[in-house]
């Protein structure tokens, strides 16, 4: 029989609990892979994905598709957008992690401040009437599923949630052994038990990612920010292993789901690193964007799939726009390569496939899962 790794962390008097040993190979080649690529743990490389394309990502799980560039002239351009929801969620989330990046000190005061900055402006009337000094008074539903036949869930009782959210800060400043994996694996758990506590009527599943990202960057753990990454590309997943983890307090599913995602991520951001660096030109917002979804991608790599996998997890536009402002660039800089065309057309664009050029790549296969070196 397993050992048990029982945490202080419970619902309804039961402690959840996960299976170590169902973690350790996946771990062991995590840290296989930081020790070959450990340019990523760096705060430069932190500060680059946090502040666009991980608010992209935080927000895109909760679906909110915006477009990289949109985020990126948000930031920039702050005072021009007031007025607009869409792009108030956006500000938030960017100064909700210019917050977590400057102040350390984790408690509810500042757990509070920071769930201000993240709300701001989002919040119902009713909801802002409804609210503690800290937490919400009332009961509130959890959905999972888009599915009429499967029940809602709550979030623990209002009158608990003070107690649980003290468990909840003790197991934050535990003290555990300092190494990336482990303080990775901390952190998921911070994320977890947060959805469980659901301590407010709204926007909790952003601040429980963003709980988690500032117990990696006070643990200068940088590598594993880009974990909101792989849970946009597969929602519906994310949120089964949630609701099966809770439902039998094994947390093992989710803790091994965002390991084995977390590494496919790293392995992805490194390719990206390389293609940078022997690359001439800078790239920006939107080519690194562009590079990630067509490492993301499945199948075939041609320009029409392309086209489909961005309107995925963007507000949708036309063959041509995407294609003018997300994979021309690449051409024009030498990263893509055209291969054999295809029978289609949009408008005047002949669909064709495509690949990464090989001088772009370096060695970074040698380390990495990914198959990178497609044929046409």
């Amino acid at each position: 029989m397993k050992d048990k790794n029982i945490l202080p962390l419970d619902i309804a008097g039961i402690p959840f609990f996960y299976h170590a040993e169902d973690l350790k190979r996946i771990s062991e080649e995590i840290h296989i892979f930081l020790e070959k690529a450990s340019f990523l743990n760096n705060p430069d490389f932190a500060n680059r994905v946090l502040f666009s394309q991980e608010v992209k990502s935080n927000n895109t799980i909760e679906g909110y598709l915006d477009d990289i560039n949109l985020i990126k002239d948000i930031i920039k351009h702050p005072s021009n957008i007031l007025d607009a929801e869409e792009k108030r969620r956006i500000l938030n989330l960017y100064q909700g992690y210019r917050y977590i990046s400057t102040h350390h000190d984790v408690n509810k005061e500042s757990l509070k401040k920071l769930y201000t900055i993240l709300s701001n402006g989002l919040l119902s009337p009713e909801d802002e009437q409804n609210m503690g000094a800290f937490y919400r008074k009332n009961p509130v539903y959890i959905f999972y599923s888009d599915r009429l036949d499967v029940l809602p869930e709550q979030g623990i009782e209002a009158s608990k949630i003070e107690e649980a959210m003290q468990k909840y800060f003790a197991f934050f400043h535990k003290s555990i052994p300092k190494d990336l994996v482990s303080y990775y694996i901390h952190s998921q758990i911070l994320h977890f038990y947060f959805c469980v506590i659901h301590p407010y009527y709204d926007i909790n599943g952003r601040t429980s990612r963003t709980m988690s990202m500032w117990y990696l960057l006070n643990h200068e753990t940088y590598p594993f920010i880009i974990f909101n990454r792989a849970i946009q590309l597969d929602k519906t997943y994310y949120y089964k292993v949630i609701r099966e983890s809770k439902k039998f307090a094994n947390i093992t599913c989710f803790l091994k789901y965002m390991l084995e995602n977390g590494i496919v991520e790293l392995e992805k951001e490194a390719a990206m690193q390389e293609i940078a660096s022997s690359t001439s030109t800078h790239l920006s917002a939107g080519d690194y964007q562009a590079l990630y979804y067509i490492l993301s991608m499945k199948g075939n790599w041609t320009l029409a799939d392309f086209a489909s996998f961005y309107n995925r997890l963007n507000d949708k536009k036309k063959f041509k726009e995407i294609y003018t402002s997300m994979l021309d660039p690449l051409f024009q800089k030498g990263i893509l390569i055209n291969g054999p065309k295809t029978n289609r057309h949009f408008n005047e664009i002949q669909n064709s496939f495509f690949t990464i050029a090989p001088n772009k790549l370096g060695q970074v296969e040698e380390y990495t899962h990914l198959e990178l070196k497609r044929k046409l």
